[in-house]
């Protein structure tokens, strides 16, 4: 595993790696994350068998503005509200996926956010499509905030790290299921669910346009 800063030089060698299929850990603002081309199947599937963790559980991905989602995903308006309201931040959002998503990645639709931290939004845009935002650790183990950790999981497995030392511990982004009428609460996170729904009502009151597919 090569370790690098995550000068901007570093973030065009692991848009690289990505690019050829490889798995590289990078920091967000809730802890580090394994990411890989989230439309490569080969890689999702080499994502898995890293974490050591099951198909099927969805996986969320990482993008850089809400532009970057719309050819996967279907985006209504209180999916667009929460999204231009919290994001970035530690929101994800799920929602109805395009054929286009590997059913690898989430088999039910696709889940999405932005991250706050520079680097994950960085790496995302050098690509220039969505990349997995799993957390970097075995499944089931706990977060990782530091370079250590990482290298103990992931030695000899990720291609890639970009080591911004170590972070500030937080609980996982908050995760929103939107397909519902009245969107459900998948895990409880960073942002608390009662902030999202106190803004989803004043959605409601002020919007007369119904819930439409806007992408």
């Amino acid at each position: 595993m090569k370790v690098l800063d995550c000068s901007d030089e570093s973030i065009e060698e692991a848009c690289s790696v990505l690019e050829e299929g490889g798995l590289v850990v990078y920091p967000t603002e809730t802890a580090y994350a394994l990411g890989v081309d989230a439309l490569n199947e080969q890689a999702l599937s080499d994502l898995l068998a890293a974490k050591g963790r099951p198909p099927g559980i969805p996986i969320l991905v990482i993008i850089s503005d809400l532009d970057m989602i719309r050819p996967y995903a279907l985006i209504d308006e209180k999916t667009q509200f929460l999204a231009e309201t919290f994001m970035p931040g530690p929101l994800t959002l799920a929602v109805g996926k395009k054929p286009i998503v590997p059913d690898l990645l989430n088999p039910e639709g696709i889940s999405f956010r932005i991250s706050s931290h520079g680097v994950a939004r960085a790496l995302a845009k050098a690509l220039g499509r969505p990349i997995t935002g799993t957390s970097a650790n075995r499944h089931g183990e706990g977060l990782i905030y530091d370079p250590e950790g990482v290298i103990a999981s992931f030695d000899g497995v990720v291609d890639l790290f970009l080591d911004a030392g170590t972070l500030t511990e937080s609980p996982p982004s908050t995760v929103i299921d939107m397909k519902p009428e009245i969107p459900v609460i998948i895990r409880e996170g960073a942002l608390p669910s009662g902030i999202i729904f106190e803004a989803l009502a004043s959605f409601r009151q002020s919007s007369s346009t119904g819930k439409g597919v806007i992408s």
